[in-house]
């Protein structure tokens, strides 16, 4: 008796499942779409008009590009030594003393 009731209900469980994926889901979503990410981009934006700017070339004194330059390249050839982070400014003397 249960399997002759359940074999009435399965067409009509089955035609309800299948128009169900004709209907749309979300037309508040859709109107909105892309909103968050123009308004993230909009309040990450220091200045909106900075693209829009004519600047000139950047100028420096020629003596600090030098120096600039060859720090660079004695970076290359003297490394700094590597710094432990996992102990980092305990049980050592140096800094500020409190």
């Amino acid at each position: 008796m249960l399997s002759h009731h359940l074999f009435r209900l399965l067409p009509a469980a089955l035609a309800v499942g299948l128009l169900s994926a004709c209907v749309n889901e979300s037309p508040l979503l859709d109107a909105r779409w892309g909103q968050s990410l123009t308004q993230a981009r909009v309040r990450q934006t220091a200045d909106p008009a900075a693209s829009a700017a004519v600047r000139g070339p950047i100028e420096t004194d020629g003596n600090i590009a030098r120096l600039g330059i060859e720090r660079m390249h004695q970076s290359y050839e003297n490394p700094p030594p590597p710094v432990n982070v996992l102990n980092l400014g305990m049980g050592t003397t140096t800094g500020s003393s409190r």
